[in-house]
Formats: C-alpha cells, sequence, structure tokens
C-alpha cells in the first residue's frame, strides 16, 4: 500500500562511508556488506559508496546528497570506521549541563581517514554537531531518513529536533570471539581532557556553536538512528560468517536481517530485536535504536505494538524490558510471537519471574520447549526470524492487578455486539469488563462503552486535574462518534478492535498518571525501591518558554495556551549519576516520551539539564508544545454536560539512580475510526539456556503535574 505508493513516487538514496585505519580489519568489508543488503531493496541507482572517508569527502558527499535529495526520497546513511568523545576537564565537569544537552566540553566526532593528518586549526574529525546540522538539512525535504553508525559512542551523534520521539537503547549481550574496538583510542591517539586532540576537538566546535543557534537539544525526530554503541560505549569487530576477514558485529547481523526482511512487513525495531538477540557480540556492546523506529522500512507508516514488550537474550536467557515501573509483577504470563516469513505464530509462553523495579527474567513454560526447538536461530545464521516480543495474556490473579474496568451499557437485548467486545477485552488483561455502569469490585471504573440509537461510544470516567490546593476540576471525556456495529465481518471486527483498544489506551493512560500506586501494587508483597533521598537529589520544575528562555513556573493546574511550550528544569544535588525521564500523559490517551536523548533515561551527570535547549554558545530553550498534538476526536465536557475548550493532560518526570527503560508505555493517541485493513504484526523467539546473570533494581522517584492545554486548531 504505502509501500508502493513511496516507492513508485520517490528515489532512494544512500551514502555508505568507510573511514579504513591500521587497527581496523573490517571496514571494507562492511562496505561491501551494506551494498549488498541495499541493493536488494532497491537502492542500486542512487547508492554512493565512499571507501576512504577523509574530512572532505564526507563533507563533499553530504553536501552532494543534500543538494540532490527530493520531497517525498528515501535516505540512508551509514558509516564504519572509529568513533570518539572528549570528556570535559575534571575542573569544568560542573559546567556540562548534562550528558543530553552537550555542555561546552563534551565533544563527539568521527574519526575518518585523514584524522591524524589534521591539527588544532585544521580538524579532520566530523562532530556530532556537524552531523546533526547536516541531518536537519535532509530533513527539511524529506522525513524519510535513516542514519547507521558502526563505531564507538555511536548515541548522541545524531541530536536535534523539534517533535517527540521514543527512544529505545540495549544493554549488554553475549560474549563472542572479536577482534578490536572501534574507538579511537585503539589507535594509541590521545583523548584526554588536556591533550593535543581534544584541544583540536574543542577550537573546532568553538567556531562551529554560532551555527548551531536555533537547533533544539532533544533528538531529531524525524532520523531512524539504529547505532553499534550508546553514548560512551564500544563497537567490536568479528570475523566475517563464510569468509575471510573481519566485519562490524552490528553490520554483519544487519546485512543478514536486511536479506531477509520484507520492506512491507518488517519495522526497523524488529531488525533491533533481530540484532541483540544475535549471540555473536562482546559483553560491552549495547546495540540501540532511536527516533521513529516503529516505521515498516524505508517507508513512513508505522506499526504500533500496543501492550506488548520488548525482550532481549543475555547470557541464553530471556529478560522482559520493563519491571515493576512498567507493571509488571511477578508471575505475570506472556505469550511469545514468532514470524517465519509472512506467518505469525505464538512460539511459547514465558512467566515473569525475578521482577525488579527496571526489568524481570522470563522463564519459558516446559510446554513451549518443542515449539522452540522447531523455530530458526538467529545464533545459528537463519534471520528469517525478525523480531521478538511478549503479549501479557494473564496477570497474576487478584483484585489489584486490573488497572481499569469497562462498563458495558445499553447492550441489553444486543448479545451478540456486547459478546464481540467481550471476546475483544480477553486479549488485554489489563482490562475487566462490567455489565453495569458502577465499578468492579474493587477496581477503579476508566471507562464506558455506551450503546444508544446512534451507535456505540467510548467515554472515560471524570478526569480530575489536581491544582495547589488539591482537586481544582474534574471533566468528562468523550472519544469519536458513536458508531453502529455492523457492516461487513471485517468492518465489524475493527470497530469492535477500535472501541476495546480505545478503552485499553484509556486504562494505560490512567495508571501511568497514578504510577507509583501501580508499582506499589506489582511490587507487593516486596518493598519497591522507592527513595525519598533521590527526591532530596534532585529538584524539577515545569516553565513556560518565553522569548528562548525559561520563564515562570507553571503551577498545578495552570493552563498552557496554543502555540505556547513548555520546558521542564531538573537540577542535580547529588554527587552520583542519576538518570530522568519527562513523559507526557494526555486526555486523548496519548503518552510520549519528551526528553528523547535516552531510552534509559537522560544521563544526569552535571548541574542541571533543561528540556528542549540549544547546545549552542547562546543556549536557547525551544521546550515542548503539547497542544499541537492533542487528538481532535475527543470531547470535554463539565459534569453538567458543558464543552469545555481546555483539555487535561499530565506531565510525569521519573528519577533513578540507574537506567529505566520506559518506552513500553508509549502509545499513539485515541483516533477517529477508519475503515482500513490493521497492519500487519511479525515477532520472533530465539534460542535460550544458560546461567542467568543478576538484575539490578534502581532505586526511583515519581513526580507528577497536572495541567490545563487550550485545543489548538479545530475543535470537536
Amino acid at each position: 500500500m504505502n509501500a508502493r505508493k513511496e516507492e513508485s513516487t520517490s528515489t532512494r538514496r544512500a551514502l555508505l562511508l568507510g573511514a579504513p585505519a591500521p587497527d581496523l580489519a573490517g571496514v571494507a568489508g562492511d562496505l561491501e556488506l551494506m551494498a549488498e543488503a541495499l541493493t536488494q531493496h532497491g537502492f542500486e541507482a542512487g547508492l554512493c559508496v565512499v571507501p576512504r572517508a577523509t574530512r572532505r569527502a564526507l563533507v563533499d558527499g553530504m553536501s552532494q546528497l543534500i543538494g540532490d535529495v527530493q520531497p517525498d526520497d528515501v535516505v540512508v546513511i551509514y558509516y564504519s570506521g572509529h568513533g570518539s568523545k572528549i570528556e570535559p576537564p575534571p575542573a569544568r565537569t560542573r559546567m556540562v549541563r548534562s550528558a543530553s544537552a552537550l555542555g561546552p566540553w563534551a565533544e563527539r566526532f568521527l574519526v575518518l581517514a585523514d584524522f591524524e593528518e589534521g591539527s588544532v586549526d585544521d580538524f579532520r574529525g566530523y562532530t556530532s554537531m556537524e552531523l546533526s546540522l547536516a541531518l536537519a538539512q535532509l530533513t527539511a525535504v524529506t522525513v524519510n531518513v535513516t542514519a547507521i553508525f558502526d563505531c564507538c559512542h555511536a548515541a548522541q551523534l545524531v541530536r536535534h529536533g523539534r517533535g517527540k520521539s521514543v527512544g529505545e537503547q540495549e544493554r549488554p549481550r553475549e560474549p563472542i570471539a572479536w577482534q578490536t574496538g572501534r574507538g579511537a583510542r585503539s589507535r594509541g591517539l590521545d583523548f584526554s581532557p588536556g591533550g593535543y586532540w581534544a584541544e583540536a576537538a574543542r577550537a573546532h566546535s568553538a567556531r562551529l556553536r554560532g551555527r548551531l543557534q536555533g537547533e533544539n537539544a532533544e533528538a531529531n525526530p524525524n532520523v531512524v538512528r539504529l547505532l553499534a554503541s550508546n553514548a560512551g560505549g564500544s563497537a567490536y569487530e568479528v570475523p566475517r560468517r563464510g569468509s575471510s576477514g573481519a566485519c562490524g558485529f552490528l553490520t554483519q547481523a544487519l546485512h543478514g536481517a536486511l536479506m531477509a526482511a520484507e520492506a512491507g512487513w518488517t519495522t526497523w525495531q524488529d531488525l533491533a530485536r533481530a540484532i541483540r538477540m544475535t549471540p555473536r557480540r562482546h559483553p560491552q556492546q549495547r546495540i540501540s535504536i532511536d527516533g521513529p523506529c516503529r516505521r515498516l522500512l524505508f517507508g513512513l507508516a508505522e506499526r504500533e505494538e500496543l501492550g506488548s514488550m520488548e525482550v532481549e537474550r543475555e547470557r541464553g536467557h530471556l529478560r522482559l524490558c520493563g519491571g515493576w515501573l512498567a507493571g509488571v509483577r511477578e508471575a505475570d504470563r506472556y505469550v511469545l510471537e514468532a514470524c517465519v516469513g509472512r506467518q505469525i505464530r505464538p512460539v511459547g509462553a514465558a512467566t515473569a519471574v525475578e521482577v525488579t523495579s527496571a526489568q524481570a527474567r522470563l522463564q519459558l513454560d516446559p510446554g513451549a520447549a518443542p515449539s522452540l526447538g522447531a523455530a530458526p536461530s538467529l545464533g545459528s545464521g537463519d534471520t528469517r526470524l525478525l523480531g521478538l516480543r511478549a503479549v501479557p495474556v494473564y496477570a497474576r490473579g487478584g483484585k489489584d492487578v486490573c488497572w481499569g474496568s469497562v462498563a458495558l451499557v445499553g447492550f441489553e437485548g444486543h448479545n451478540g455486539e456486547g459478546e464481540r467486545i467481550r471476546e475483544r477485552a480477553l486479549l488485554y488483561p489489563q482490562l475487566k469488563l462490567n455489565e453495569r455502569e458502577g465499578a468492579v469490585r474493587d477496581v477503579h471504573r476508566i471507562a464506558t462503552l455506551r450503546r444508544t440509537e446512534e451507535g456505540v461510544q467510548l467515554e472515560s470516567t471524570p478526569w480530575a486535574v489536581w491544582g495547589r490546593e488539591g482537586r481544582e476540576e474534574v471533566v468528562r471525556l468523550r472519544y469519536d462518534d458513536p458508531r453502529k456495529l455492523s457492516g461487513s465481518k471485517r468492518q465489524v471486527y475493527g470497530l469492535t478492535a477500535h472501541l476495546v483498544d480505545g478503552a485499553l489506551r484509556l486504562a494505560r493512560a490512567h495508571a501511568l498518571r497514578d504510577l507509583q500506586r501501580v508499582v506499589a501494587l506489582a511490587a507487593a508483597p516486596a518493598q519497591p525501591p522507592w527513595s525519598e533521598s533521590l527526591g532530596d537529589a534532585h529538584e524539577w520544575s515545569l516553565h513556560r518558554v518565553r522569548d528562548g528562555r525559561v520563564g515562570e513556573v507553571l503551577e498545578p493546574g495552570a493552563l498552557l495556551e496554543a502555540g505556547e511550550s513548555l520546558t521542564c528544569v531538573i537540577r542535580r544535588r547529588c554527587a552520583h549519576t542519576l538518570h530522568a525521564s519527562v513523559l507526557f500523559v494526555g486526555a486523548d490517551g496519548q503518552i510520549a516520551i519528551l526528553s528523547r536523548a535516552h531510552g534509559g533515561g537522560v544521563e544526569l551527570s552535571g548541574e542541571d539539564y533543561v528540556l528542549g535547549m540549544s547546545p549552542g554558545a547562546d543556549p536557547k530553550v525551544y521546550g515542548t508544545e503539547l497542544g499541537c498534538s492533542l487528538s481532535r476526536c475527543v470531547r470535554v465536557e463539565s459534569p453538567r454536560g458543558v464543552e469545555r475548550e481546555r483539555v487535561p493532560g499530565t506531565v510525569l518526570c521519573v528519577v533513578s539512580d540507574g537506567p529505566v527503560d520506559l518506552r513500553s508505555w508509549t502509545q499513539k493517541a485515541i483516533a477517529r475510526y477508519r475503515d482500513v485493513d490493521p497492519a500487519d504484526a511479525r515477532e520472533v523467539l530465539r534460542n535460550v539456556g544458560g546461567i542467568a546473570p543478576g538484575l539490578r533494581s534502581p532505586a526511583y522517584h515519581i513526580a507528577r503535574h497536572d495541567l490545563w492545554l487550550e485545543r489548538s486548531g479545530q475543535g470537536w
């Protein structure tokens, strides 16, 4: 559908950059593998390979690409070689605002083929700032851009933008036989804070900072970023499979996945899942995927997986990327779904054990073994399986498991319609159905599906907005127009799924707004690592953005007008590193992570963090504009039925003493129903076994801030 349209009206362009070095054996092999994989996906005409990427060759290649690109073109940029970073001098460490808002001293850059021929006045690296500026120019023309970096310190190389996006960061995996790291220190270069090359990088960056004015510090929302390492991590070379020589681990795994993938079925997230499930990995290499990673390959259409959880393979065991902070609790059960080609099938079941605040171990059920043994494995070189997810099918029994109940009202005498809704609701253990408007015993009612002569409509329970003096106001929310459950079998199925999925989005939104209670219930009877000391270790506040600066404080219950932006300021009051995630929960069911720099939370290693601040010499604050993202299908009414023009929303700040990945919460808003075929899902499983590594449970602190948002554009 969309993929065929894009293919017929756009050009596929790829710039492949290799920076060989005496201590790297796999750069040429990487370029061969990527050229082969991209050619299979239609890039042969627009493929530009630069086998020795000097600074001049890279700059010229980028300029040529920016000059040639047209709207709707598909662009891939790939780099293989060394990467490096400059640490801030100890005496200036506190000048760095945060690791995500690169301060005046922290730098990351590509170490190009002619790097050592440069000097302080002629820097031959390519910095994260320059890369961000080039990508901003590209996405100003086409938003279909993917950047792939097989080098050390790859994360935070691709930055700056204005929209919201969700990032994802991986963790260490299996030990392998590796050859060499792809960090510049392996070349014997001195990048110490006071060293020659550090001064050269800083001098070059100082000359660039004036060009950065107008760039947001958060990640570019239009660029899919597949990275061989995190911001401070390493990438490694491995023996090339089926041939002599070496190649980058990321490139070899990506090549196999791309050769097996179908662009109309596979997302970039699927590829990242396949790569991180590959056992041929150095234990310190952390694959990262960021940006709009739910896009189908080389397209703009996205596939949302509502309620599913990411799974990682570590030392032969499966680990769920979510713990108490994601509502996971001991003994929750999940179906593991796999796809070979275009056939989707469950390949096993697993139970959550050893649940912590950030993650959980998955224990395979005994009956799952035969299915697992029959499934191909990436570890054996078979890349027909792409992606892996765990879909919850049963939460440990009891009144405190359910996130909310949904009342079915007006379905008396229409048992067929009610039965279809009940069947769909069975897919979501977080929901309970009730045949009356009251709540299920001891379970908070979050929504009503009301049937009238006009059709069925989803309504939210009263939504409370808390101000400084306590509960300030309560409103009722209604979604979309009433829709009749009639038509073809496919149409009835699609509308039923639309209504129940909307109820699940509301349940998840209500649960996140009350995250502290959800964590307490999930952790019981264990004591969750809630830390008042972390509350004392930082301060956070919401502010309006005024003329590119941090403005007055937004008090709880304040109104954010249409076109007005807000920013969040987090001040660290301790000596150790903290991680923070800022999330937005909209009354339309939307959940988004506003702090996009890291999937595991923005790393606070300096004095403060300002959401959406540019890193130039004269920093400008952009913040984020929440009102523009509000769905127009939400009607807001007072308890007496008077329609309101403002919509409630909630901002949450979760601070922890270790990385906590909260991306499983993210979801799109409830939208108007459209009669279209649902997107296909395709997921997979890998081989498991061995000794399980230990799980850490980071301490955390949660703060909530309710406010009102003026609806922008047309209303209902």
